[in-house]
């Protein structure tokens, strides 16, 4: 397909020659907006008919690619965007197959993070290869150390190669993991709010450029206890937090300034009252001089009853601040004025203890940590060493992490994957299996792998292993 770049009257545009007519579909898709469609328009020159799309303010995937290595939430949007505009084309009645599903006729809006395709009359491809070869070129800039979007593109690209798929089992996939995304998140933030707090005061560092492609080596440093600020605040919640109660503090200060400024405008008015109700009865202007008094009772009462309501609720106020923030809930102690020396002394070496006894116990954890790896048994297999997880395997070097020569490996054909210092394997759909101690794995169901384990991947034979960290 011939496709160029031009620039009209301040817009730019990409122009495609039109091979065949399609009257339906032209008329289909110059009179209606279709969501996810590049606005187009049909013209004729040199007795060439063509079509332009308008792409002001927009980029091709091809582009999007060069500039960065993608993440999970990147590979969600664009195949969520693609999904919806076939979506929508097959709304409108059109050929899915007239959409162009190529990565330099794909554009994005980077401020909308919306995506746009091209739509043109009378063409025709296999959308399901297109989307499959679109897929493999996702996998290849796309950061496979991330678990959440290494499962939702593969189980996509698997479901691509089954036979006879349809858009609307995509779709179902779609908004399935689109739920089960929004179910990490939900969860994520429920643990980020019960392990306020938990966390140890440690300044958390990765070593050097030599060790970083190995996964969990840290430096821990210790800071002293003096170091700690009475604010210190562990997650974006917390700071979240500090800052509307800082806002309910001030605006607590500017009220009580309108309160006593009222009272003392008030008791000016009442001593008015009382001195002019005085001067009337002086006077012998009985009338004048009760009401005078009345006005000054009136107006002591009401000074009276402002300063009530306003003790209540300062009342309410200090005792809902004593119960705010529960000890479990912050990492963080409150050492006011009021505390004595002795108290103050007491707690930070208490905090000082807690602090020493968790850097042993993490360096400890470090120091038995060891690396997994997969050894070769047979005189075709190498040794694998799993530096990350997930970590997917199989003969397709752009697509996997670990490639794997031999017969019988599938492009995509396992994954090992870990759950604190626990791992799995788990087949992904792959042609001949992959087999666990001479059990073949069912697809997609991870299985606990211990060290001594035999894994056969094809015509490749492994012993899974661990080995002592540097």
């Amino acid at each position: 397909m011939k496709k160029e770049y031009k620039s009209r009257g301040g817009h730019n545009y990409l122009v495609i020659p039109l091979e065949k007519e399609h009257k339906m579909e032209q008329n289909m898709l110059l009179h209606n907006e279709i969501k996810g469609i590049l606005p187009c328009e049909i013209k004729e020159f040199d007795e060439q008919r063509v079509i332009e799309f308008e792409i002001d303010g927009r980029s091709s995937l091809e582009n999007y690619f060069a500039q960065k290595q993608l993440d999970s939430e990147d590979i969600f949007w664009i195949i969520n965007g693609v999904l919806l505009c076939l979506q929508s084309v097959s709304k409108f009645l059109l050929r899915i197959e007239g959409v162009v599903l190529d990565k330099d006729t794909i554009f994005y809006q980077e401020r909308k993070k919306c995506i746009e395709l091209c739509y043109i009359p009378a063409y025709g491809e296999d959308t399901m290869k297109r989307l499959e070869e679109l897929t493999e070129e996702l996998m290849k800039v796309f950061n496979h150390k991330e678990e959440d979007g290494v499962h939702f593109l593969y189980g996509f690209y698997q479901l691509l190669q089954e036979p006879n798929i349809s858009l609307s089992i995509l779709e179902e996939y779609r908004k399935k993991e689109e739920k089960r995304r929004q179910g990490l998140k939900e969860h994520a933030i429920l643990e980020n709010k019960r392990d306020l707090g938990e966390g140890s005061v440690f300044k958390v560092q990765e070593m050097g450029e030599e060790k970083k492609n190995k996964k969990n080596f840290y430096e821990v440093e210790e800071l002293h206890p003096k170091e700690i600020d009475v604010k210190t605040v562990y997650s974006k919640e917390d700071d979240y937090n500090l800052n509307v109660r800082e806002n309910q503090k001030n605006d607590y200060k500017r009220k009580q300034f309108i309160h006593w400024a009222v009272q003392i405008v008030s008791v000016g008015v009442g001593i008015i009252f009382w001195a002019l109700s005085l001067l009337f009865l002086v006077k012998g202007q009985w009338k004048n001089g009760v009401i005078g008094l009345a006005f000054f009772l009136v107006d002591c009462y009401m000074i009276f009853e402002r300063h009530c309501g306003y003790k209540k609720r300062k009342e309410k106020r200090e005792r809902l601040e004593e119960e705010e923030v529960p000890a479990k809930k912050r990492f963080s102690f409150d050492i006011s004025k009021k505390k004595s020396r002795k108290r103050r002394k007491k707690v930070l070496e208490e905090e000082q203890t807690v602090l020493l006894s968790t850097q042993e116990e993490i360096r400890e954890e470090r120091n038995e940590r060891k690396v997994p790896y997969l050894k070769g048994v047979n005189a075709n297999a190498h040794h694998i060493p799993i530096y990350q997880t997930p970590m997917v395997l199989g003969s397709l070097e752009e697509a996997v992490d670990g490639v794997l020569f031999g017969r019988g490996i599938s492009r995509i054909h396992a994954m090992i994957e870990a759950e604190g210092f626990q791992y799995y394997i788990r087949d992904l759909d792959s042609t001949n299996g992959t087999y666990w101690n001479g059990e073949k794995l069912s697809p997609q169901i991870p299985k606990e792998i211990q060290e001594g384990d035999k894994i056969i991947i094809g015509d490749q034979i492994y012993e899974f292993l661990m080995m002592e960290s540097i």
